[in-house]
C-alpha cells in the first residue's frame, strides 16, 4: 500500500478549514490510527470496516467500508464560539446547499440557508419569517449598507419592491444635467400595456417638470389625475403665471360637486344653470372686466347695497327701481368727489319731478346740454340755462303739422334775421307791445305779406276785434296814442284816436263846445265843434293837430237864416273860421282835421 502523509491529507482537506484546531487534531489523529491499522506506512491489507466517531457537534455515515467506502460528515450544533475561513484565490469560501424546503426558527439568533432556488436566506428567531436576499444582474454587483446612508450600486437595472419602503429623510433621483422621472404604476403587464402616474423632471421637455397621467399604447385606459388636499391646495408659479391645459372642459369642483367649466371653446360657465354666484354679502367682488358683453337672463339683476338695481324690464327694455322708491341716474363728465361735473336723470331731489339735465358740484363748471339729431347738434341749452337752435336760423320750434298749444314768455318774443329783430313784449295785461321799453324810439310796423312775382298784387292786412255769438255785438277796433302830456317820466296815458264798433260806427276823438259857449276854443282833437256869436264872422280854433298843410272839413251845424256857408284857413297850430254872412244868432260849427 501506498505511503500516506497524513499532514498533507490534512492540508489538502480545505472543508476542515471550519474545524476548530482541537477538533482538527482529533480528527488527525483518528486518519492516523486508522491508517496504522490497515497497514499503513507501506504495509497492504484489507480494510474490513470503517466507523466515524461523533464529537464536537459533528456525526457521519460510512458506505461501503470494504470496497469504496464513502465518508459523510455532518455538521450540528459546533462547539467552537467562532468559526475562521483562511485561504485565498478563491479557496476560502462558505458553500449552501439549496434548501427544498426551509428550514425551521432556531432557539435564538437566526439560522441562514440557500432557499430552493439558490438565494441567500435566513430565519430569525424573534419572528420566525424569512428573508431572501436576491438581485437579478447582468453584471457582478456590490452593495454597501453602512450605518447613516445606503447606497445602491447598479441601479440602471429594474428593481421590484412589494413591500412598503419608507424614506425617511427624502427620496431623490437624479442623472447630472440629465432629466430623470417617476412612474407610479396602476397596472402593469407589459412595456407596451400599463397605466400609471409619472413625475417628471425634464425628460418629456427639457425646460419644463410634470406630473401626468400615462398608458402603454397597446393597452390600459388614459386615467384622470387627481389632486387633493386636506387642508387645502395651493398653486404657486413664482416667476410666471400658472396655466391649467385640457383637452376637454376644464372644471372646478367643490364639496364632491362641479361648480364651474371652461369648456373646450373658451366659454366660462357653471356646470349647472342658475346654481352658483360670483361674490356674496361682505364678500363681494371688486372688480369685473368685459371686453365684449355681458349676457344675462330675463330675470338677472344688478344691485348695489339692496336699494339700486338695475334690470331687464321688459323685451329690450333696461329699467333702473326699486318699488316705490324714486332712483337717481348720474353719467360723469369729471369727478375728483369736490368739484364734479354730471348728466343728472333725477326723481329724487324734487319729489314726483323728473329732473333732467347737466349738473355740477363745488368749483365745476356749468356744462351745455345738447340734443343730438342723427350725429348732428339740433338745439341746446347753454351754461345760463337759455334754450335755443344749435345752428343760427338752422331748426324750428314746432313745425305745420305739430304745433305748440300754448308758448308762455315772461319778456319778449323775438321774430326776425339778426340786427332786424321785430320784438313782441307782453306790455300789461292783455296788451302786445310792438318793441320793450329801452332805448331810443323805434318805428314800428304791422304789414301783410308782399306780393311775389311780376304784376301780384301785395296781400290784405285784417285787423279785426274779437267775435261775438248770437247777439252778442263783435269787440271794437279801437286805436290808441299817448298824445304829449305834462312835463315828466311818467308814461303818457293812451287815448283812443280811433274806434270802429262792431256795428261798423267809425269814431275818432272829438270835443263838442256846448251851447251858450261862444268865440274861440283850443280844442287838440281830429275834430270837433265851436260856436259862432250872433254878428260874429271869424272864430279861431287852437289845435296841436293842424299844420298849414292840414286838410279841415267843415260843415255848419245850426239852420241860421244868414250864416249859411263858412271858409277855413288852416295855419300852424290853429286854424281860422269865416263866416259867409254874418249869423244872425249863435251857430255851431263842425270840423274834422285830416293830416
Amino acid at each position: 500500500m501506498a505511503t500516506c502523509d497524513v499532514q498533507a491529507l490534512l492540508d489538502s482537506a480545505a472543508c476542515f478549514d471550519c474545524l476548530s484546531p482541537g477538533l482538527k487534531r482529533v480528527l488527525e489523529l483518528q486518519l492516523l490510527c486508522e491508517i496504522l491499522n490497515s497497514g499503513g506506512g507501506g504495509g497492504s491489507g484489507t480494510v474490513t470496516s470503517v466507523s466515524v466517531a461523533n464529537a464536537n457537534g459533528f456525526t457521519g455515515t460510512v458506505t461501503n467500508p470494504t470496497t469504496t467506502p464513502a465518508i459523510t460528515i455532518i455538521a450540528g450544533a459546533i462547539t467552537p464560539a467562532s468559526v475562521k475561513i483562511t485561504g485565498t484565490a478563491g479557496a476560502g469560501f462558505v458553500e449552501f446547499v439549496s434548501q427544498s424546503v426551509a428550514p425551521g426558527a432556531p432557539a435564538n439568533g437566526y439560522r441562514k440557508f440557500a432557499d430552493g432556488t439558490g438565494r441567500m436566506a435566513w430565519i430569525r428567531q424573534s419572528d420566525g419569517f424569512i428573508r431572501t436576499f436576491d438581485s437579478t444582474l447582468t453584471a457582478n454587483r456590490v452593495y454597501t449598507f453602512p450605518d447613516a446612508t445606503i447606497t445602491l450600486a447598479g441601479l440602471e437595472q429594474a428593481q421590484t419592491w412589494t413591500a412598503l419602503q419608507t424614506f425617511q429623510a427624502g427620496l431623490e433621483t437624479r442623472n447630472g444635467a440629465t432629466g430623470t422621472k417617476i412612474t407610479v404604476f396602476k397596472t402593469y403587464t407589459s412595456a407596451s400595456s400599463y397605466e400609471g402616474l409619472q413625475i417628471d423632471g425634464g425628460v418629456k421637455t427639457a425646460s419644463e417638470f410634470s406630473i401626468s397621467t400615462v398608458v402603454g399604447g397597446g393597452g390600459g385606459t388614459q386615467r384622470a389625475l387627481s389632486i387633493y388636499g386636506g387642508a387645502g391646495l395651493w398653486l404657486e408659479s413664482v416667476a410666471n403665471s400658472v396655466t391649467i391645459n385640457s383637452s376637454g372642459a376644464f372644471q372646478i369642483r367643490t364639496n364632491s360637486s362641479n361648480r364651474w367649466q371652461v369648456t373646450t371653446t373658451g366659454i366660462f360657465q357653471p356646470n349647472t344653470p342658475n346654481a352658483v354666484d360670483v361674490g356674496a354679502t361682505s364678500a363681494e367682488v371688486r372688480s369685473i372686466y368685459l371686453a365684449t358683453s355681458a349676457i344675462m337672463s330675463s330675470a338677472a339683476t344688478i344691485a348695489w347695497n339692496a336699494d339700486t338695481i338695475i334690470l331687464r324690464d321688459a323685451s329690450n327694455t333696461l329699467a333702473q327701481r326699486n318699488s316705490t322708491t324714486a332712483q337717481r341716474l348720474k353719467v360723469y363728465n369729471t369727478y375728483n368727489g369736490t368739484n364734479d361735473e354730471w348728466l343728472d336723470i333725477d326723481w329724487i331731489t324734487s319729489s314726483n319731478k323728473l329732473r333732467f339735465g347737466t349738473n355740477k358740484s363745488g368749483a365745476a363748471t356749468p356744462r351745455v346740454l345738447e340734443v343730438v339729431i342723427g350725429g348732428t347738434p339740433a338745439a341746446q341749452w347753454d351754461s345760463s340755462g337759455n334754450f335755443y337752435a344749435a345752428t343760427n336760423n338752422g331748426q324750428s320750434c314746432g313745425i305745420s303739422g305739430n304745433r305748440w298749444n300754448s308758448v308762455w314768455a315772461q319778456t319778449k318774443v323775438q321774430i326776425g334775421a339778426s340786427a332786424a329783430d321785430v320784438i313782441l313784449t307782453g306790455e300789461a295785461l292783455n296788451v302786445l307791445q310792438l318793441g320793450i321799453d329801452a332805448g331810443t324810439p323805434a318805428a314800428q310796423r304791422i304789414k301783410a305779406f308782399d306780393g311775389s312775382g311780376s304784376n301780384i298784387a301785395g296781400s290784405d292786412l285784417e285787423v279785426a276785434g274779437g267775435q261775438g255769438t248770437g247777439t252778442g255785438v263783435g269787440g271794437s277796433f279801437i286805436v290808441k296814442t299817448a298824445p304829449a302830456g305834462s312835463s315828466g317820466s311818467s308814461a303818457n296815458a293812451y287815448v283812443s284816436q280811433l274806434i270802429i264798433t262792431g256795428a261798423g260806427d267809425f269814431q275818432v276823438p272829438k270835443t263838442i263846445t256846448a251851447a251858450g259857449t261862444t268865440g274861440a276854443q283850443t280844442i287838440n282833437k281830429p275834430q270837433g265843434s265851436v260856436n259862432f256869436a250872433a254878428a260874429a264872422t271869424s272864430l279861431v280854433v287852437t289845435n296841436s293837430l293842424v299844420t298849414a298843410n292840414s286838410v279841415i272839413m267843415v260843415t255848419i251845424g245850426t239852420n241860421d237864416a244868414t250864416m249859411k256857408s263858412v271858409a277855413v284857413v288852416a295855419g300852424s297850430g290853429s286854424f281860422t273860421l269865416h263866416a259867409g254872412a254874418a249869423p244872425t244868432g249863435e251857430t255851431r260849427v263842425n270840423f274834422r282835421v285830416l293830416n
